[in-house]
């Protein structure tokens, strides 16, 4: 196992180190073999996943990442599939950058929220979670709850907290499949921290 990590990471310092962008294909298509695609793929992917930004998305592509590293094996098969697992992984990086504006999901706080409902909620249909992100947003701003620096008290965590609790039970968002009666979704905890994350940034 030292000796394949070894000789991986002699090959990841000798490759080009490049952004995960919609262009990545295209640079990674110059490199010779499956096992220097993915060994450049993983070193980008590390160096991309591992940067400032906390997201929720990229939280879950770096775990997803992380799982990959963990099962390594030397065979070709094994190469080509480890190649086409981290091109999934880094699509999906890719994808993300463009998603919020294709989604007009540009005010801050919108796309944060749209992932963690995408992850946690039943419904699949993009349109109808990037609304309601839009919506629950407008919700927390039409009652001033989101002004600068309301994430640093816990007078305001817990106002935007209840806010988006009760604007969740409202008939359109049946959809996503929340319990109703549940006094803490799984959803929220992630919504808070997304949105604060918002709020920290401006």
């Amino acid at each position: 196992m030292i000796q394949e990590n070894t000789s991986f990471l002699q090959v990841a310092e000798s490759l080009p180190v490049f952004r995960i962008d919609e262009n990545y294909v295209a640079r990674l298509d110059d490199l010779p073999s499956a096992s220097d695609k993915a060994a450049a793929l993983e070193a980008a992917l590390t160096v991309e996943l591992s940067e400032d930004d906390p997201s929720f998305i990229y939280r879950m592509l770096g775990e997803r990442l992380q799982r990959l590293k963990e099962r390594k094996d030397a065979n070709d098969q094994a190469t080509e599939k480890r190649l086409r697992e981290l091109e999934a992984i880094a699509a999906e990086a890719a994808k993300t950058k463009q998603e919020p504006e294709r989604l007009d999901l540009k005010e801050p706080g919108e796309y944060g929220l749209f992932t963690v409902l995408k992850a946690e909620s039943k419904s699949l249909d993009k349109a109808y979670l990037a609304e309601c992100a839009r919506r629950m947003v407008a919700h927390l701003r039409s009652h001033s709850l989101l002004t600068p620096g309301w994430s640093n008290s816990t007078g305001g965590i817990m106002r935007v907290e209840q806010s988006l609790l009760a604007e969740s039970w409202n008939e359109f968002y049946k959809e996503l499949g929340f319990d109703p009666e549940s006094t803490e979704p799984p959803f929220l905890k992630l919504a808070i921290a997304e949105l604060a994350k918002a709020d920290s940034a401006r």
